[in-house]
């Protein structure tokens, strides 16, 4: 990753939109607990699509600053949930708890 020389210390030119990425998971992960919390995410319907598009974002912009591990974890997710079969509770709530896992993870990095 490319970085700007300040005096002697590198910084990173994506280091506030990480954070802000970041601040985003934290928040984000609460809605995505709630749904699995309630079973809204295994009903197809609005609350459904609402998270999908929440684990897509986290997906994508995981991937962009370099969080892979949450970047997968959220794939898997979000491919399970847009796969069409019947949605386990047990299983969608395992695969929401590695997704809440690995954004804890990002932020105490």
């Amino acid at each position: 990753m490319l970085a700007k020389k300040t005096g002697m210390i590198e910084r990173d030119p994506l280091h506030d939109l990480k954070l802000r990425f970041l601040d985003r998971c934290r928040s984000n992960i609460g809605s995505i607990i709630a749904a699995a919390d309630d079973g809204r995410v295994l009903e197809r319907g609005e609350p459904h699509i609402q998270i999908v598009r929440i684990v897509h974002s986290l997906a994508g912009a995981g991937g962009i600053f370099g969080f892979d591990a949450l970047s997968a974890r959220a794939i898997d997710l979000e491919t399970y949930l847009i796969s069409g079969d019947e949605l386990n509770a047990s299983k969608a709530r395992g695969l929401f708890e590695a997704l809440s896992a690995e954004v804890q993870g990002a932020i105490d990095s």
